[in-house]
Order: structure tokens, then C-alpha cells, then sequence
């Protein structure tokens, strides 16, 4: 297995940094995201393997980890300045 996930991720890598570039803007965050991905995909390895598009599946994933971010980073602008802790000192 851990071979056949090596050839997998060196065959996707860069298509899916770049995709996930592309919608990010930022190298940190796009490491993140393609990470993260890879990751899933290596618990579910079973299930990539056997998809008949494991590229869409990739694409997929990674579509909706960039829609998760956006999500988070709308919350984290969005946080009342009541909530926000400060150190006085």
C-alpha cells in the first residue's frame, strides 16, 4: 500500500497544489489544504484506489477543504470585538 500511495501522490501532487493555489492565493494555506487531502485520502486509501477518477476524487476533497477555509477565515473576520480577549498589562 504504501507504495501504490507514494506513485499517488507524486502522480497528484502538483495538480492539486496548483488547483488549490489557484483559489487560496497563499503558499502556506495551499500546504495546508493539500495536506490535509492527502492525508484523508491515505485513511481512505482503499476507497481512492478503487474510485474509477481518483483525481476527481482528489479534486473533490480538496473543493471542499478551500470552502471550509473561506468559511473560516469569513468567521475569524467577523468575531465581535466583545469576544476578542486582550492581555492589559
Amino acid at each position: 500500500m504504501k507504495e501504490e500511495f507514494e506513485k499517488f501522490y507524486k502522480e497528484y501532487y502538483i495538480m492539486l497544489s496548483k488547483f488549490v493555489f489557484r483559489q487560496i492565493g497563499t503558499r502556506d494555506s495551499t500546504d495546508d489544504i493539500v495536506q490535509e487531502v492527502f492525508c484523508l485520502a491515505y485513511e481512505k486509501w482503499e476507497e481512492v484506489s478503487g474510485h474509477p477518477m481518483p483525481a476527481g476524487w482528489l479534486m473533490l476533497v480538496a473543493r471542499y477543504k478551500v470552502m471550509e477555509f473561506w468559511r473560516m477565515s469569513q468567521v475569524r473576520k467577523t468575531l465581535p470585538l466583545e469576544e476578542v480577549e486582550c492581555e492589559s498589562g
